[in-house]
C-alpha cells in the first residue's frame, strides 16, 4: 500500500494512473510530431525561397523540391534504403526479426535517422521495421546517440550517412578514417 497525501491507494489504483500517464505520454509525443512536421514544412519552405537558395546548384534544388512533394512514406523508404545501402545489407534484413549485430546496427541507425528526418512517430517508425514497439524505437535512438559519443568510428559513420541523406559527399579527413589491414601492412 501506498500513502499519498493522507489517502491509502492500492496496487491496482497506482496502475490504472500510471496506465492514464502513459497513454497520455503517447498522446503527447503525438503532438510534438505534428509540432515538428510543421516546422519541417516551414524550414524546408524558407530553404527553396529563391533569395535562400540562390548558390546551391540545381540537382540540389531539385533534391529539396523532390523531398517537399514527396508522401512521407516514400522519403522513409528512400532512407531506409540509403542506410542500408551505406551498411551493405538487404532491407528485408535491416527490417526483419534478426538480432545479429550487422543487422541491428543499421536497423537503430535508421530509426535514429527516420526520427531525426522525418515528423513520423515513434509508432509508425516502429511500424517500418516489422511492427516493433515505439520503445524499442526510443531504445535505438538512444543506442545510437550513446555511440556517437563514445565510438569515433561510429560518430564519423553517422556524419557520412547524414551527408549522404542530406545529398552532399561524405568530407574526407584522414585522420577520422579506421585503420584498415592495408595501413598496417609495409613493404
Amino acid at each position: 500500500m501506498i500513502y499519498l497525501i493522507g489517502k491509502n491507494m492500492n496496487n491496482q489504483t497506482i496502475r490504472d494512473i500510471l496506465l492514464d500517464v502513459y497513454h497520455h505520454l503517447i498522446e503527447i509525443d503525438e503532438a510534438v510530431e505534428q509540432i515538428r512536421a510543421i516546422a519541417d514544412y516551414e524550414r524546408i519552405n524558407k530553404m527553396i525561397q529563391p533569395q535562400t537558395y540562390m548558390g546551391l546548384s540545381v540537382p540540389v534544388k531539385k533534391k529539396l523540391l523532390a523531398e517537399l512533394n514527396a508522401p512521407l512514406s516514400n522519403r522513409a523508404d528512400w532512407i531506409v534504403t540509403q542506410i542500408c545501402d551505406y551498411f551493405g545489407e538487404k532491407e528485408s534484413y535491416v527490417k526483419g526479426l534478426l538480432r545479429k549485430r550487422e543487422f541491428t546496427v543499421p536497423r537503430q541507425v535508421c530509426m535514429y535517422f527516420l526520427r531525426q528526418k522525418t515528423s513520423l512517430s515513434l509508432k509508425n517508425i516502429g511500424q517500418i521495421f516489422n511492427g516493433r514497439d515505439h520503445s524499442t524505437v526510443l531504445y535505438a535512438i538512444q543506442t545510437v546517440n550513446d555511440f556517437i559519443d563514445t565510438d569515433r568510428v561510429f560518430a564519423r559513420s553517422i556524419r557520412d550517412i547524414e551527408a549522404i541523406l542530406s545529398g552532399c559527399q561524405p568530407e574526407v579527413n584522414v585522420n577520422d578514417r579506421p585503420i584498415t589491414i592495408a595501413d598496417t601492412v609495409t613493404i
